[in-house]
């Protein structure tokens, strides 16, 4: 959960002008959660917790330097029981990697404006 609270300040940060973006606190995440997936597969609520899972969701969410990542937990994801993990953080992630792949989405969770400079181009 600490790893989602320094995503968050950076983000937060970087797009209120404090800080410059800080690209890699998104790839130490996704090391550490590959790691992690690796020990244990995904953070299940049952396994560590709501807070814990969705945190590890985030951290995911926000992998976008690594797409094959993102669609390889996307797939552990759908295959867990509704208890196991939300239906929302499948939804977002499923329409973040269908736009990494120049595919349309199927909830419309994903959107940038022109000139962004955070998130995919």
């Amino acid at each position: 959960m600490q790893r989602s609270k320094l995503d968050q300040k950076m983000r937060n940060d970087a797009m209120s002008g404090k800080t410059e973006w800080d690209s890699a606190v998104d790839i130490e995440n996704t090391n550490y959660l590959k790691k992690l997936i690796k020990k244990i597969g995904w953070p299940t609520t049952s396994a560590v917790g709501r807070v814990a899972s969705q945190a590890a969701w985030l951290l995911v969410q926000h992998a976008d330097h690594d797409p094959k990542f993102q669609d390889n937990c996307l797939k552990l994801m759908k295959k867990l029981p509704r208890d196991e993990v939300s239906l929302i953080n499948i939804a977002y992630l499923e329409d973040r990697v269908r736009v990494a792949n120049n595919k349309p989405q199927l909830y419309g969770t994903q959107f940038y404006q022109e000139g962004d400079s955070f998130g995919p181009p």
